[in-house]
C-alpha cells in the first residue's frame, strides 16, 4: 500500500497540534502546513477538514539526497490529516512506496527508517 492510514477520535485540529510535537520529538520539522478548507474556502469552493503537513528530518534527507539526487523530487514527506464521513484520518504517504519508485537499493534503507519513526509519532498521538 502507498500509504499507512489510521483513524482517531481527535478533531483534525487537535492531531495536526499533537502530531507536530511528536514529530519535533523525532527531529523532524513540519515545513508547512496546507491547510485545504481555507484554500478552497478562498477560491468559493465548499471544502470538508484536510490539512496536509510536509515534514522533513534534515539528516535523513541529506543522507537520501547523497546517495541520489532525484530524490529531491519526493521531498519533504507528506502527512494528511483530515474529516471522512465525520471521523478523523491520519494519512502517511509511505516513504518506503515513493523511495522504491527510484530503484535504487541504496535509498531503500533510510525509507525504511523515516516510515518506521513516521508510523510512531502518528500510533502515538492516539
Amino acid at each position: 500500500m502507498i500509504d499507512y492510514t489510521i483513524e482517531t477520535k481527535l478533531t483534525v485540529s487537535d492531531a495536526v497540534n499533537k502530531l507536530q510535537t511528536k514529530l519535533a520529538e523525532n527531529n523532524f520539522s513540519v515545513m508547512h502546513i496546507y491547510n485545504l478548507k481555507d484554500i478552497f474556502t478562498s477560491k468559493g469552493i465548499e471544502f470538508g477538514e484536510y490539512q496536509i503537513l510536509s515534514v522533513c528530518n534534515a539528516k535523513f534527507a541529506k543522507q537520501a539526497l547523497d546517495i541520489n539526487l532525484k530524490l529531491g523530487q519526493l521531498l519533504p514527506c507528506k502527512i494528511s490529516v483530515y474529516t471522512e464521513k465525520g471521523k478523523t484520518k491520519i494519512s502517511l504517504q509511505r516513504p518506503t512506496q515513493l523511495a522504491g519508485l527510484l530503484e535504487d537499493e541504496q535509498v531503500e534503507p533510510i525509507a525504511k527508517n523515516v516510515e518506521e519513526i513516521l508510523v510512531k509519532a502518528i500510533d502515538s498521538i492516539l
